[in-house]
């Protein structure tokens, strides 16, 4: 079974602006800017320079184009692959913490772009 088949949401590619940052505990460290590959009301697909392992819980604020201001959502990492000659990984991630306001704009959005 490939990984599109197990998803639980469908997922498309859309290319919206994400700061991410490690979480580590308590405490949170920036990983940086990255746009979006594709993504779901479940999770998002991302290009990082360096490579990010499985234990690690990511926190993303997300600029949706229709809001003035980012989603805050806690993520896992679900999958990471190296990609092409210049050492680029894309990584998959499930969304795990969000508010209930942050989830239903996540969902209206890709709701939106579903269509």
């Amino acid at each position: 079974m490939d990984r599109e088949e197990r998803r639980k949401f469908k997922r498309k590619e859309v290319h919206v602006p994400l700061r991410i940052s490690r979480l580590k505990g308590v405490s949170v460290s920036p990983l940086g800017d990255a746009l979006s590959a594709n993504m779901s009301e479940g999770g998002v697909c991302f290009r990082a320079p360096e490579f990010v392992s499985m234990s690690h819980r990511l926190v993303f604020e997300i600029e949706l184009p229709t809001l003035a201001s980012p989603v805050r959502i806690i993520a896992r990492v679900a999958w990471i692959a190296k990609e092409g000659e210049n050492g680029e990984f894309v990584i998959g991630s499930q969304f795990l913490e969000a508010s209930k306001e942050d989830r239903e704009l996540v969902k209206k959005y890709m709701d939106s772009v579903l269509k």
